[in-house]
């Protein structure tokens, strides 16, 4: 398990020791700190509301880390120009461009906003993403 240090972080930790599952890492990441280089292999890695929040060279960096470590990817996109200072571009296209460079990607939108301009974008990729026939 690896999250920002924060609230969500501490209720995480809180419920594996709640279930007796200590031995499952935990790491803090740091925005500033390089990805963690030792660890192990994952099924999943889960990765909502950090994209718009890091510059686009970044977020690319992020991503290839996560393909490199996991074998599914879930990374949600957040679209949103009304908050500025808040969130960063993301560029949905590219980074979908980005990871599809190395393994098969999906990409899905959601939370139409008014117009029907989705808000949200589910990017889905790695090494275990398979299509059925």
């Amino acid at each position: 398990l690896a999250d920002v240090l924060s609230r969500s972080l501490f209720f995480a930790e809180w419920r594996l020791r709640r279930r007796s599952l200590d031995a499952i890492p935990i790491f803090e990441m740091d925005q500033g700190a390089h990805w963690f280089p030792n660890v192990p292999r994952h099924n999943i890695i889960t990765c909502f509301d950090v994209l718009e929040h890091m510059e686009g060279d970044a977020q690319k960096r992020l991503l290839t880390w996560m393909g490199e470590t996991a074998d599914l990817v879930f990374v949600n996109c957040i679209v949103d120009a009304s908050h500025p200072g808040m969130h960063l571009a993301v560029d949905v296209e590219d980074l979908a461009k980005h990871v599809q460079q190395s393994w098969p990607a999906e990409v899905s939108d959601f939370y139409p906003d008014k117009n029907g301009k989705p808000r949200q974008h589910l990017l889905l990729y790695g090494p275990g993403v398979s299509y059925a026939a």
